[in-house]
Order: structure tokens, then sequence, then C-alpha cells
């Protein structure tokens, strides 16, 4: 028996060791150019996305991260503060209602003054561009008590967007605002998101520069409050790795007619009416939290995610949420797996799975037909692929793009099909127009 294995394997091993070979090549080849917009588009993407799912479904592992507290301003809390009409359409315009912001905070420090438990930072998701009347000349009254309570002490940060090169708070002119800003008690952070070409959100920018200054992206702003800073001088806002987001669901935990909660498949992240009572939610959750305030009312707010991912689509702060727990998850931006690595994995998975494949069929003397073999080793290398690309996103933090060596994979074992020649020529030409329609179409 162990000389039928043996002369099995010096019989095919060649053959192996060369398709091994070729593989690895497109693998470092592919590697080398991740960020180019065609290798991200037709091989980056998809490859992430069905890891994503991979990675929900068997991971669940509870992380030790803050609490991330998201409280949302849907259907339920517009209806508690009258700001629907009979349609159900808001009754305000573009800017969300000022004072109603102002009364979230108020609601917010009134409650964490009797439970004694801080929250680290709230991060007010509304675009403060523009003052609500008179082109910033004047406030309105509810500008103005939004900078009265703004300007009331408080222990923690309070992060606004920066969208644009006007921000009516960051260039009001007071003092004790200024003063806040100059101490960092209150921050502007950039929210700029990434739309793939088929309309999927898949990434933030780390950045996005105002006036010569670059203001970091408001989950990294967060993260950096508990972690190693991640410097602006290291991010890049074109690396396809980096910038990725892990998508997680809610699920409905409760739901009545007064408000919504739903429970994030990450485990410390939770959504909330923001009318809900404060005091229904447990009071050590609040200690060095993370609290969102934000819309997920405005149709226009909607980004789309619904793609081979399977998570539905999001608004702007749940996607901004699940950014800062992709942060905290990996303790900084995914990186990509080391070039030499890469290309030893692919080498050594190719040769010994196409080796087995060989070896088994020979030792067995079974006579399968080409197409069903063919089909084995297609599930049997593309699922060991998965397998080991979730394994380094897990244990590692790491991304290592399993597709491109599967495709490759299985070009190399479909042209050993075609013993006639021709038909191994035809079946090259084929793909090379298909892969022109892709590039040009």
């Amino acid at each position: 028996m162990l000389n039928i294995i043996k002369s099995e394997f010096y019989k095919h091993y060649m053959v192996s060791l060369k398709n091994a070979l070729i593989g690895s090549l497109f693998f470092l080849i592919i590697h080398l150019f991740a960020n180019v917009e065609f290798i991200r588009k037709h091989a980056e993407d998809f490859s992430f996305d069905v890891t994503n799912v991979f990675f929900n479904y068997f991971n669940d592992i509870k992380y030790n991260v803050p609490n991330v507290k998201v409280f949302v301003v849907d259907d339920k809390y517009l209806k508690a503060e009258n700001l629907l009409n009979q349609y159900n359409e808001a009754t305000y315009g573009y800017t969300f209602p000022r004072d109603k912001i102002a009364q979230f905070i108020q609601k917010l420090d009134q409650h964490i003054k009797i439970i004694n438990e801080i929250p680290k930072v709230l991060f007010i998701d509304y675009d403060m561009t523009y003052a609500t009347t008179n082109y910033n000349i004047n406030l309105s009254n509810e500008d103005q008590q939004l900078i009265n309570v703004l300007k009331q002490p408080r222990d923690y940060i309070i992060i606004f967007p920066k969208t644009n090169n006007q921000n009516f708070i960051e260039n009001l002119e007071d003092p004790v605002i200024q003063d806040l800003i100059k101490n960092k008690k209150i921050i502007f952070s950039s929210v700029g998101l990434t739309i793939s070409e088929d309309d999927i959100n898949r990434r933030y920018h780390p950045f996005r520069e105002f006036d010569n200054q670059k203001y970091i992206n408001a989950p990294i702003t967060i993260f950096n409050m508990f972690y190693q800073p991640l410097k602006i001088e290291n991010l890049n806002n074109q690396n396809v790795i980096e910038n990725r987001i892990i998508f997680k669901n809610y699920r409905n935990i409760k739901s009545n007619i007064f408000f919504n909660f739903y429970q994030s498949e990450w485990d410390n992240l939770n959504k909330y009416s923001a009318n809900v009572p404060l005091n229904m939610i447990i009071n050590e959750d609040f200690k060095d939290s993370i609290i969102f305030f934000g819309g997920t009312f405005a149709k226009d707010d909607i980004f789309k995610n619904n793609s081979l991912i399977g998570i539905s689509d999001f608004n702007g702060i749940d996607i901004q949420a699940n950014a800062l727990m992709t942060l905290f998850y990996l303790e900084g931006t995914l990186k990509n797996i080391n070039i030499i690595l890469g290309v030893i994995i692919v080498f050594l998975t190719f040769f010994f799975v196409d080796l087995f494949i060989e070896v088994i069929f020979g030792r067995t003397n079974l006579k399968f037909n080409e197409y069903i073999k063919f089909f084995i080793l297609l599930i049997f290398s593309g699922v060991i692929l998965l397998i080991i690309s979730n394994y380094i996103l897990v244990e590692h933090n790491l991304w290592f793009n399993w597709i491109i060596p599967f495709i490759v994979f299985q070009v190399i074992e479909f042209t050993n099909i075609f013993k006639n020649k021709m038909y191994l020529k035809l079946f090259v030409i084929f793909c090379l127009i298909i892969l022109l329609f892709i590039l040009f179409f």
C-alpha cells in the first residue's frame, strides 16, 4: 500500500508543483496591485464580502471593548416629539432641530449625574455646517439653546461632524466655545464613507482635509481615546484593505408603540430610539461608554449594504458604529498579510490539495469523470482557502485574499481537463474575451 502511494506521489507531484507555482505567482501579482480599482472591484470586494458572512456565522466571541450606545431619531422618537405630520413625514426641513439635540444632551447629563457613571464621549451625527438662520450671521433660538448647553461643564467629550470648510460651532466667536475646542472637550471629526461602483458601502475615509487641515474620521477619533492612537500620517484614504468595515446586523430585542431597542451581533453595541427612558439601561453600561446620537429616519442617509454579505441597508450612524467596532476588534486598521507568508500559504495549499486529490484518485483506481474530479477540487480548495482566510482574520487580525488563488487554481485544473490542444486554445481565448469584457464594459 505504501509503495502504491509513493508511486502515485512521484507520478503527480511535478504537475502539482507546477500548478502551485503558477497560482502563487498570480497571488503575488494581485497582492502587489490590491489598491488598483479593477483588482478592488473584481477580487478584493467579493472575497471580503464572503469572508464577512463566514466571520459573522462562526465568530461569536465577546470582546473586551467599551459599550457603544446608539440613540437614533427614528419614527418612534419623531412621533413622541411631535415632529411627524399626518402623512408620517418629518415637519422640519434639511436641518434637524438643534433644540432637540440640546435636549438630548441635557437628558444624558441629568441621568449620568444621578447614576454617577460617566461616558467617555458623545458623537452627535448631525451636520453643523450652518446656523439655521441668516447664513451664520445670527443664531436662531434653537442654535443658541444648543450653544448654551454645550457651554455647560461636563466630564465627557462631544464630537461633531466636519463636512465642510464652514462649521458654525467651530467658527463661532464665543470665548467659552473656543476654549472648549482648544482643550479638546469639543472635537470636530470627518465622517466620510466610500461607496464602491456597485453602490455598496464597504469602507470609510480615515480623514478629510478642509482649509489645509486634516480631520480624522470620527470612529478613529474615538478609537484613539482607548488604544494606541492611529497617527494621521500613517493613514491612507486610498487603501483598500486598511479602511474596510466588518458589518454585523442588529436583532430587534424589544419594540412597542413608544420606542425600539436593538442588540447588534457585535456584543457591546446596542441601538435605541432616542426617546427611550435612560433608566431602563443598566447603569454600569454608561461607564466609559461611547454614545452616538443621530438619525435613521431620513431616506437620503441610507447606505446600500445588502450585497453578497447579506447585511441589511444601514443609515450613516450605523455605518459609523460598525466602523468603530471593526477598529476595536482589530485593535486598529486591517493589515494585509505579509506577502511572503501569503505566497507560502497559497503554494502549500495548491500543492497539497492538488496532490492529495490526484493520489487518492490514483490509489483507489476510481474512474471518475474529469468534470466530477474538477468539481471535488473546486469545493475542497475553496473551503480550505476560506477557512484559512477566516482563521487569519480572527486569530491574527490580518487579511488574506482567498478568492484569487481559488480562481487561478480552478482555471489551471480546468485547462487540464482538455487533452486536445485545440480545445485548450479555444478555452484560453474565451477567458481572454471575458476578461476584456469585464475590463472595458
